[in-house]
């Protein structure tokens, strides 16, 4: 299994942590664009602080260091990159709840493939905005690439519709508890995920027998604070955040083809 472990002995560890976090769900997998990532988000903590503390030696050292690299490349192409990859991710996260919709409602649609169609087909037909082409083909891609951290993108699209955003805590306790429902939720996504198979047909069949998941729980990316995973009381039912899907999504479920 791999693991981002995060410390929280102080506040300034935490932050880094959520921070080290964003960055490895865009990058899960190449350290050099995530360090890149990390030091423009650090920098621009630093920005905020350069005016009252214009004097502090250690603030100014770290400047230099934030430059390494980003001056180079440039901050602007750093976070156009990042937002880029960030998009794919979100993808890859609604291609695993619409999977785990269909697992916890409608068993018989619980495929990825199916799941894959539907995110492109509702990204097609909806009046919102794409940044990225969102063909089948693509969308294929977004979740390959963007597999192991999933279960964290879909975390984020659920925080969000609850209004618990820890992105945008700014007290050092809200910001820990949100984060940690975060990850709760995160760990409850990647654990539902791993104990779903796929149901037997056409395409299915060596999948469901050689016991192949959603994700692979090994390959997934876990993050832990102070060495502690995270997931949901296993009172709380994963269908209280997963709802069935909605009349036009079923109608449009009907046209996948295979």
């Amino acid at each position: 299994m791999r693991e981002l472990r995060i410390a929280s002995t102080s506040e300034m560890q935490l932050r880094v942590g959520v921070l080290e976090t964003l960055c490895v769900m865009a990058y899960t997998s190449d350290e050099i664009r995530g360090g890149l990532l990390l030091k423009e988000l650090v920098k621009s903590g630093t920005d905020r602080l350069a005016e009252q503390y214009a004097e502090s030696l250690e603030l100014l050292r770290l400047d230099k260091f934030l430059w390494q690299g980003l001056g180079e490349l440039g901050r602007s192409a750093v976070r156009e990159d990042a937002a880029k990859q960030s998009a794919k991710g979100r993808v890859a996260g609604q291609v695993l709840l619409y999977a785990l919709r269909c697992g916890v409602h409608r068993p018989e649609d619980r495929s990825v493939s199916k799941a894959i169609f539907l995110v492109a087909e509702t990204a097609e037909k909806s009046n919102a905005r794409f940044e990225l082409p969102m063909s089948e083909s693509k969308v294929t891609s977004y979740w390959k690439e963007f597999q192991s951290v999933a279960h964290l993108h879909g975390s984020q699209l659920l925080v969000e519709d609850l209004e618990e955003d820890w992105l945008n805590a700014e007290e050092v306790e809200e910001l820990a508890s949100r984060f940690k429902l975060f990850l709760a939720i995160a760990g409850r996504i990647s654990r539902a995920a791993h104990a779903q198979i796929p149901p037997i047909g056409r395409t299915s069949k060596a999948a469901a027998r050689d016991g192949r998941r959603l994700i692979d729980f090994d390959r997934a990316i876990q993050v832990s604070i102070d060495e502690m995973s995270f997931d949901l009381d296993d009172r709380i039912e994963l269908s209280s955040f997963l709802t069935d899907l909605t009349r036009e999504e079923v109608s449009k479920l009907r046209e996948y083809r295979g």
